[in-house]
């Protein structure tokens, strides 16, 4: 999880290197760029906190008790995580 200091800190790094960039041209201001940045941060953070919601759900609903941490828990976490990241097409 990402805190609101850190995404201000890497949203504003962002912007800095955009506004270095020669290549990159903003006619926004920085204000609303900054402002878009940290709206993708935080949509990130609440999809991520879904998906991992979703997954703990779908393994605590397993018959048989999968041990959280144990190799097999993992195995199956990731494989359901990645099932449910495709599904939202990332």
């Amino acid at each position: 999880m990402l805190s609101e200091e850190k995404i201000n800190h890497l949203s504003h790094l962002i912007l800095n290197k955009i506004q270095k960039d020669p290549g990159i041209t903003c006619k926004e201001s920085r204000k609303i760029i900054l402002k878009f940045i940290k709206s993708t941060f935080i949509d990130a953070v609440k999809m991520e906190e879904t998906v991992h919601a979703r997954v703990k759900n779908k393994l605590s609903s397993y018959s048989r008790k999968i041990v959280e941490g144990s190799s097999e828990w993992d195995i199956l976490y990731d494989k359901i995580y990645q099932e449910e990241m495709n599904k939202k097409g990332l």
